[in-house]
């Protein structure tokens, strides 16, 4: 009897151990396997991703854009709630903006070339108006939404995401006011920061997205929040001055 006993013992322990050990085959394969994919997905540094897109940027020659703004204060100096167009750098850019004058609605088109420019406030003809030259100046590479790359302040760890159906790693933080101040018309609160969240396209490094949330300007909220979209990077582009 005590033979058997200790055969089933030696059994047992034998079954134990060869359960045990393949245990530790499984665990040691899966631990080997999630390493594996996890050095597939190294996440960039939020400095390197800014760096790249701003050099990205910089050398890009033409680009679409689509701007949101909501939540915009009654006195706001340059009340655009949307628009889209075209940029062709150095020096021209095309668009049709949404806007409201004395509480009536607008949908007026701007091209500038150089320092001219010329408004269609929904008449369906073309004035010049330089003031508007400078509105070029809100996709400046060193103003406008191109600082959020060169002057963000604590940027977060780059997080998957996507900007107008495309892959882009996007990062968030703080910029200062002044650092913005082509967007708003050069019309700041001074001495300020707002959050800023950019997302970089993750196969070109080029910058897909811009949102800057709360009071850049003096009639702005803390709801208030602009957003651009930006794609068809270095695609020909034609603007020209409209007949005269």
């Amino acid at each position: 009897m005590r033979r058997l006993v200790r055969a089933g013992r030696r059994v047992w322990r034998g079954g134990s151990a060869r359960f045990a050990t393949g245990c530790a085959t499984l665990l040691l394969a899966a631990a080997l396997t999630v390493a594996g994919c996890s050095s597939g997905t190294t996440i960039p540094s939020a400095a390197t991703l800014l760096n790249n897109a701003r050099d990205t940027f910089n050398k890009t020659q033409s680009f679409h854009f689509v701007l949101t703004a909501t939540h915009l204060g009654p006195n706001d100096a340059l009340p655009i709630t949307s628009a889209t167009g075209d940029v062709a750098r150095p020096d021209r850019l095309r668009a049709t903006a949404n806007t409201s004058v004395s509480g009536f609605a607008l949908t007026v088109k701007l091209i500038v070339v150089g320092q001219q420019a010329w408004l269609d406030p929904g008449f369906g003809s073309y004035q010049p108006n330089n003031q508007y030259a400078s509105f070029l100046t809100i996709f400046d590479p060193t103003q406008g939404v191109g600082a959020a790359l060169a002057q963000m302040q604590q940027p977060s760890t780059p997080q998957d995401s996507n900007a107008n159906g495309t892959a882009c790693w996007k990062i968030s933080g703080k910029i200062d006011t002044t650092a913005v101040s082509a967007v708003v018309n050069g019309n700041v609160v001074s001495g300020q920061t707002v959050p800023a969240t950019v997302c970089i396209g993750k196969t070109d490094n080029e910058l897909d997205s811009v949102t800057l949330t709360g009071a850049i300007t003096t009639t702005d909220t803390a709801q208030t929040v602009r957003t651009f979209v930006l794609s068809q990077f270095n695609q020909p582009v034609t603007i020209q001055a409209p007949a005269s």
